[in-house]
């Protein structure tokens, strides 16, 4: 780890608790409709070069999330790690990116290093992409922040570690904004099949 990353992992909590009290990109926003395009016909590639077709995940709540490797919020990686450990039943995809700031500079390799080594990813990473409303905006983005593909949402990332989350039948049902963290009560509730796996340590 860097030692600009070593900084910023230490600055998240600051980051949090101002952003819990200015409530400050902790928006979450909620619909349930049926996509006009299904969710299950999106695929992406793994750095290995693997192709993840979206169909294996039918039947399981997902969240997808936007990450940076030197961003203020990097150390969401942990949360998300540690909220797979607590709702093994959904699946998590990271898809890192270099929009913002170029907070995401190193190559596949080096995203799937550090994120291994520091924070013990345990969930799919895919190539770095586009994730903004621009050229080259990748399709599983596309579809995420276009109401006329996902049925309601146009919102696309404002920042690195936006959040969407999707139910068991490919329906878009929540997008939240980045400084909602992945122990937020509220993602838990969202994420959870029933009341009992969110534990006494949500917040």
């Amino acid at each position: 780890m860097s030692a600009k990353q070593k900084f910023l992992r230490h600055i998240y909590p600051l980051l949090r608790f101002l952003s819990g009290v200015f409530k400050w990109n902790t928006r979450i926003f909620q619909e349930n409709v049926t996509p006009f395009v299904s969710f299950y016909t999106l695929h992406a590639e793994t750095p290995s070069g693997e192709n993840f077709s979206f169909e294996r995940l039918r039947g399981k709540k997902i969240l997808i999330v936007n990450t940076a490797s030197e961003c203020g919020y990097t150390a969401q990686l942990g949360g998300l790690t540690e909220l797979k450990k607590r709702l093994p039943h959904i699946e998590i995809l990271a898809f890192p990116s270099n929009d913002f700031k170029n907070q995401e500079p190193g190559d596949d390799d080096a995203v799937v290093t550090f994120c291994s080594i520091t924070y013990g990813v345990n969930f799919p990473l895919f190539k770095k992409c586009i994730v903004k409303k621009e050229s080259g905006q990748h399709p599983v983005f596309h579809w995420l922040s276009h109401a006329t593909q996902n049925g309601w949402n146009n919102r696309a990332p404002i920042w690195n570690f936006c959040k969407y989350i999707l139910d068991e039948n490919g329906r878009l049902t929540h997008y939240t904004e980045h400084a909602v963290d992945p122990l937020d009560v509220r993602l838990i509730q969202a994420l959870s099949d029933t009341i009992a796996d969110i534990s006494d340590g949500s917040r």
